[in-house]
C-alpha cells in the first residue's frame, strides 16, 4: 500500500525493464521497483452533522463517501460530487442539507379558524398563529393538547409535524360568590381564567 509497482528490472536500480518481448537465456533474478505514491489530504464536512472525517489517502485510491446524518434534514449530497479516486490535491467534500418541513395542524375545538394548518420549517419559530373562533367562547390560546399540556406562542421552535388544540372557554358571569366554575372548559382551572373579560 502506498506505492505503485513499475514493473521487474534487471538491477535494483535502474537496469532494463522485462517485457514480454524480453529474451531470457540463462538464470536471472529479476527486481521489483516501486514508485511511492503522493498523499492528499481527503476530507468529509458534515457540515452541521454526524459522520464526516479527514483522512491521508494516496493518490488513485477509490474514495468511499460516508454516511452522514443531521437531525431535522434530509441530506443533498456532497458539493463538490465527490471523485471516483483521490486526485492530485487536497479536496473537501461538503454536506448539503435540506431543512425538514413540518405540518402544523390547528383544531379549532368546536369552533372555526381561518388557517387549518401551516407548513414550517425544522427548528424554525411558528410564527403568526390563528385566532378561533365560538360564538360564545373565549379562546385561551393554543394548546399541545386538547385538555391542556403545553401553550403554544408565535415563537415557539417547530421540530416535528404537531396538532394544536385552541383552549376555549364559555363567557362566564361574575357574581357575590365568585366565579362560576360550572363554566370551566374541561382540564381548566379556575387559576387560568384571572385575564378573562367577565361581564
Amino acid at each position: 500500500m502506498g506505492y505503485e509497482f513499475l514493473g521487474w528490472f534487471t538491477a535494483k536500480e535502474q537496469g532494463d525493464k522485462l517485457t514480454e518481448y524480453s529474451q531470457v537465456d540463462k538464470n536471472r533474478t529479476y527486481f521489483a521497483h516501486w514508485k511511492k505514491l503522493k498523499e492528499y489530504l481527503v476530507t468529509f464536512d458534515a457540515n452541521g452533522g454526524e459522520g464526516g472525517w479527514s483522512n491521508w489517502m494516496y493518490i488513485g485510491y477509490p474514495i468511499t463517501a460516508p454516511e452522514v446524518t443531521f437531525d431535522g434534514y434530509t441530506f443533498g449530497g456532497w458539493l463538490p460530487n465527490v471523485d471516483e479516486v483521490v486526485p492530485d490535491h487536497n479536496v473537501t467534500y461538503v454536506a448539503q442539507w435540506d431543512s425538514n418541513v413540518y405540518r402544523v395542524t390547528f383544531m379549532a375545538n368546536g369552533g372555526t379558524v381561518s388557517t387549518r394548518a401551516k407548513l414550517v420549517e425544522h427548528n424554525a419559530e411558528i410564527g403568526g398563529l390563528p385566532t378561533p373562533e365560538r360564538t360564545g367562547y373565549e379562546s385561551l390560546g393554543w394548546w399541545t393538547d386538547a385538555e391542556g399540556g403545553t401553550q403554544i406562542s408565535s415563537s415557539t421552535k417547530i421540530t416535528s409535524k404537531v396538532k394544536l388544540f385552541s383552549i376555549i372557554t364559555r363567557f362566564i358571569h361574575a357574581n357575590s360568590s365568585g366565579i362560576d366554575s360550572s363554566s370551566l372548559y374541561k382540564g381548566i382551572t379556575t387559576e387560568m381564567f384571572i385575564n378573562i373579560y367577565l361581564y
